[in-house]
């Protein structure tokens, strides 16, 4: 569920992660076109678009899912956890959502090694911050999509990861549940660690992150939030399907409102 690549690592170096002219081609045509981008180190960054605008395509190229086209991917900070946006799974799966917060410590242990003190801190500490102590022992196929996305966002917090991509966190969850998130990606900044968010959200990326990504397909822009989310950017980056209301810009796709 958490795939732990090691592409490069380079410890002098003051960027999480970058790549340069990145171009993945799919059967049904470029899902990124010469993507040339530098992730600083404790740094977060929300990678902003519209659905199809390769923001997923973008987070599989940085973890080694996916093989690009052209160009390249250098990461530099490990490891690396990836949350999906969605994962199925078979209700009678026999994993409960605690064995999937253990997961996260399998990178550094392997499979067959037992889990020494710190390990086990490690995942208590994210069982109890991510408050998946409620459902700890159910199955985590019968869970619903928002105790999942937690059980999942447990797993990096035991994985202890450096580079951090979450594809669209915060779809399907409740109130408490984005507020959990929004405080955990803070954190992890904080910490220095580097954190990736993408979103169509055009709210919480003007208000949340240190840089915004506008990415469709191309990238529009990339820069502060202040720079980056001005209305010609945002009508390009959602080809024309945004309105102004006010003081705010509406994502009309989606209906989401955010800092013009």
């Amino acid at each position: 569920m958490i795939l732990i690549i090691i592409i490069v690592m380079n410890a002098t170096s003051p960027n999480a992660a970058s790549t340069d002219a990145l171009t993945v081609t799919y059967s049904s045509g470029n899902a990124l076109e010469n993507v040339s981008l530098d992730l600083p180190r404790g740094s977060s960054v929300a990678i902003l678009g519209p659905n199809g605008a390769g923001k997923t395509t973008l987070l599989h190229s940085l973890a080694g899912l996916t093989k690009p086209s052209s160009g390249g991917v250098r990461v530099e900070s490990m490891p690396i956890a990836l949350v999906p946006q969605e994962l199925s799974v078979e209700p009678m799966f026999p994993v409960t959502a605690s064995d999937v917060v253990r997961m996260g410590r399998y990178g550094s242990l392997g499979l067959l090694s037992r889990m020494g003190e710190r390990d086990r801190e490690l995942v208590e500490q994210a069982i109890d911050r991510l408050e998946v102590r409620p459902f700890a022992e159910e199955r985590f196929g019968t869970l619903s999509g928002g105790q999942r996305r937690r059980a999942l966002l447990a797993q990096v917090a035991a994985q202890d990861a450096n580079l951090i991509c979450l594809d669209e966190p915060f779809a399907g969850v409740d109130a408490p549940t984005v507020q959990t998130i929004r405080q955990l990606i803070s954190d992890w900044r904080d910490d220095g660690r580097t954190v990736l968010v993408t979103t169509h959200d055009l709210e919480s990326s003007a208000r949340d992150y240190d840089l915004v990504v506008a990415l469709n397909r191309e990238v529009v822009a990339f820069g502060p939030a202040g720079t980056t989310l001005t209305e010609d950017v945002l009508t390009e980056t959602f080809a024309g399907r945004i309105a102004r209301v006010g003081d705010f810009i509406v994502d009309t796709a989606h209906h989401h409102h955010g800092a013009g």
